[in-house]
């Protein structure tokens, strides 16, 4: 069974108060595995029909980056140090997708995670490999989260 993550109030990906991003929710499917359901709206059009590429980049990161949240309180906080995206198909808009992350290595501080898109079928529509870090810590210390500013909003939210 899965378990919804947290999300924030205006993160482009899952930001559930952001009305112009992509309001993503996330669920722990297995230790270091998550799963969101995607739909690209079109105003997130590359070519007529197709959605743009840096969007689904932001997608495959934070699914990437997700696999090491986990939804059991983990407040382990990760920074993407690089990513690399493949795009195997055109996505289209406005059709339902799927979107998967995974640990592929947990080395403590540097953790090897991989991202990709599917569509209905299964087809891999494209796929991210990343590496995360520990997210420095004067980054954390900075960060001043309220309890509304990431929690496991319950669907409809």
């Amino acid at each position: 069974m899965s378990q919804k993550q947290p999300s924030a109030r205006f993160c482009f990906v899952c930001g559930v108060e952001n009305q112009h991003g992509l309001q993503l929710k996330f669920y722990d499917t297995a230790p270091g595995c998550v799963e969101s359901n995607l739909i690209v709206p079109e105003h997130f059009q590359g070519f007529p029909g197709i959605a743009h590429g840096g969007v689904l980049a932001s997608a495959l990161d934070e699914a990437a980056t997700r696999t090491i949240l986990g939804a059991n309180g983990s407040r382990r906080m990760v920074v993407t140090a690089s990513l690399e995206v493949r795009f195997r198909k055109p996505c289209p808009l406005n059709t339902p997708l799927k979107l998967i992350g995974q640990v592929n290595e947990d080395k403590g501080e540097i953790i090897l995670a991989s991202s990709r898109i599917e569509d209905e079928s299964g087809a891999i529509l494209a796929t991210a490999k990343a590496v995360l870090v520990e997210a420095p810590a004067d980054l954390t210390r900075k960060i001043e989260l309220q309890p509304e500013d990431w929690k496991v909003y319950p669907d409809g939210e």
